[in-house]
């Protein structure tokens, strides 16, 4: 016997003893209508009480789950706005002074930083220096 004839067995047997238990239902009610009008009653009232179960229900596990205490699966630090952001640049340029009044006397000590004495330093190292920078100029020429 396969799983399909065992499945049409069993409804078969189920929908004879139901049709078997509705024909004695018809019959009581038949008989007696009084019966019929207190089994109606009582299904309204089991209702009604199903109904206020579920509601009364569902209102505790509402009221509970509002108390219970939310545990985080995790810690999370908080983000501060120099980590969000990206900084500034700094500004590492030096002010500018626009106009500057123009000495009428040089110092030795104001010259130096501008002047190297020549004469501190061989001729050598003078010609190779201009010799580079010669060099330099004509190898970008194309």
């Amino acid at each position: 016997m396969g799983l399909g004839d065992f499945w049409y067995n069993i409804k078969w047997a189920l929908s004879s003893a139901f049709e078997k238990l509705l024909k004695q239902l018809k019959k009581i009610t038949a008989d007696n209508k009084q019966i019929v009008f207190q089994i109606k009653i009582a299904g309204i009232i089991f209702a009604a009480l199903l109904v206020v179960t579920v509601l009364v229900t569902v209102l505790v596990v509402k009221k509970h789950n509002s108390q219970k205490k939310v545990i985080p699966v995790f810690n999370v630090e908080r983000i501060t706005e120099d980590q969000l952001f990206i900084p500034d640049e700094p500004d590492f340029l030096p002010d500018v002074i626009l106009e500057n009044e123009q000495k009428k006397n040089w110092t030795k000590e104001d010259a130096k930083k501008f002047w190297t004495d020549p004469a501190t330093y061989p001729a050598e190292v003078w010609q190779d220096k201009i010799s580079g920078a010669v060099d330099k100029l004509l190898e970008r020429i194309p």
